[in-house]
């Protein structure tokens, strides 16, 4: 009976077991939500939630929503949306980005212009991305390589849209 159930078990795990065998384009392609992930920095913290497209042409398109909490407690929430080319490269999915657009954010002192400059310089800094790919199938795992900012160093967990 136990070995039974020890066969059943491994069974379903088996079963429902993510990929982690070598990742294809394939594997990727598609639209994703992704779960909010925080990051520290010095002052804030900042949750992001992101809807993510890679198409199979490589193009690549985010949809993302940032809440930074600032120490003093105020919280301020922005939209924006960046888009670019994206292929795999031995696990590793390399990200190139065009354009920036900062869409809104619900804080009066922080107007859309001033988003958009912020943007804008942020993409003048660095205009790329990569990402590890840890887990595929239903759900897609990444880990920024390189990240710009320590605090970026965080595992975004995704999930076909």
């Amino acid at each position: 009976m136990l070995c039974r159930n020890v066969l059943i078990a491994t069974a379903v795990t088996l079963i429902a077991s993510p990929s982690f065998g070598a990742v294809s384009p394939k594997d990727i392609q598609g639209q994703w939500r992704c779960d909010p992930y925080t990051m520290n920095g010095p002052g804030m913290t900042i949750t992001v939630v992101e809807q993510r497209l890679y198409s199979k042409d490589g193009s690549y398109f985010e949809s993302s929503t940032s809440s930074t909490k600032l120490n003093g407690g105020r919280v301020i929430t922005t939209k924006s949306n960046i888009s670019g080319s994206w292929q795999l490269n031995e696990g590793i999915i390399e990200l190139q980005f065009k354009s920036t657009a900062f869409l809104s954010s619900d804080d009066k002192d922080y107007s859309l212009e001033m988003g958009q400059r912020d943007a804008d310089a942020q993409l003048q800094r660095k205009n790329w991305a990569k990402e590890k790919v840890l887990e595929f199938g239903k759900r897609l795992v990444t880990t920024p390589v390189q990240a710009m900012y320590k605090a970026a160093e965080v595992i975004v967990s995704c999930r076909r849209a």
